[in-house]
């Protein structure tokens, strides 16, 4: 992440989005998600839990899922930033090898209910 953050704010690649999310808050009706962007500004996101779309085109950099109807467990949350792209798979264990094509830029969260 530190290689993306300096070649976004040192202008190095002024195409790139790089995004940070979090669960700010789980209650009984939903969770709430927080995230901020480095880079080119995404025109909207999309949130699945377990790979079902549950909003589109939320602006802004926060939301609110519902979770009523979610059993309890384990859940992957993705957040999707559309309409942007990144050269930064930002691996938690790799450093950061440039590909040649662009990759989408989202968030997978472990959400617990």
């Amino acid at each position: 992440m530190t290689r993306a953050l300096m070649d976004i704010f040192n202008g190095k690649d002024q195409n790139s989005t790089i995004m940070a999310a979090w669960i700010s808050e789980v209650n009984d009706q939903g969770a709430k998600l927080q995230w901020s962007v480095a880079g080119a500004e995404p025109k909207s996101y999309t949130v699945e839990v377990d790979g079902k779309v549950v909003l589109q085109e939320v602006t802004g950099m926060a939301c609110e899922i519902p979770v009523k109807d979610l059993t309890k467990g384990n859940h992957t949350v993705k957040i999707t930033a559309n309409d942007v792209h990144t050269y930064y798979a930002l691996s938690e264990t790799e450093y950061d090898e440039l590909p040649e094509k662009p990759l989408p830029v989202n968030v997978n969260l472990a959400l617990k209910i």
